[in-house]
């Protein structure tokens, strides 16, 4: 009898858990989205954050119909800087651990979110995690299994997020960074990743012109002797990622 009851305990168990995940999002989501304060919607997507790379895939796959909605929404309109790059950075950690058959009924809504995250006049610590965050999600678009879809979604991907990732590769933003410089210097590390990483996906004949355009900057920015970096330098680390 009790080697009988096993089976039906580790079912009861399973069931607990994913229950206990649920509740968990579903206590700190109001938190994340309309407490007032924006100190504590970043503190609360910082959490969600951190529970997405902890418990994923299991997260994304049982809560992303509250879950999903919810960081879109926040990394395209919180009025907090600061609440906002916190819901750019739980994005990240959720298409981290996302795959597309999970990601597919949001992704426009997902791309939508991120681009506007990416545009002129939002804040460097912002562009910078949704920057990564929108690298994260060509590489979750990558695991479609169906190879025309995949390669149909991978170049939309691209021509919506292409537009505000190539004046950041090419230093543009640094114009207007408020002499933030480590800000700045991130973020175009962060740009000349994702402008690779997407333009991958999407494939050679749509990245073929912007390839060559990134490794003309990578070689004139990073390689020049007269303006050597150090080794630890972020650009020049995101510069050599992106060359790879």
């Amino acid at each position: 009898k009790s080697r009988a009851a096993v089976p039906l305990l580790c079912s009861t168990g399973k069931a607990s858990m994913k229950q206990r995940r649920r509740d968990f999002v579903g206590a700190l989501l109001p938190f994340a989205t309309r407490y007032p304060a924006g100190v504590v919607r970043a503190a609360a997507w910082d959490a969600l954050g951190q529970a997405c790379a902890d418990l994923g895939p299991r997260i994304q796959d049982e809560c992303a119909s509250s879950l999903l909605p919810a960081l879109c929404a926040s990394a395209e309109r919180d009025a907090a800087p600061r609440a906002r790059a916190a819901a750019c950075r739980a994005s990240l950690c959720f298409l981290d651990c996302c795959t597309f058959s999970t990601l597919e009924p949001y992704l426009g809504d997902a791309v939508r979110a991120l681009a506007s995250a990416m545009a002129d006049g939002v804040s460097n610590h912002v562009r910078e995690h949704a920057v990564a965050a929108a690298a994260a999600l060509a590489v979750s678009c990558s695991t479609c299994s169906d190879a025309a879809k995949r390669a149909a979604v991978c170049r939309e991907l691209y021509g919506v997020v292409a537009g505000p990732l190539r004046p950041l590769a090419a230093g543009a933003h640094y114009a207007s960074n408020k002499g933030d410089l480590r800000a700045a210097a991130a973020l175009r590390a962060r740009a000349l990743l994702c402008l690779a990483i997407t333009g991958s996906e999407a494939g050679r004949d749509v990245f073929g012109d912007d390839a060559r355009a990134l490794l003309d900057i990578v070689t004139r920015d990073y390689f020049d002797e007269a303006r050597r970096r150090p080794e630890d330098d972020a650009e020049r680390a995101g510069a050599l990622k992106s060359v790879v």
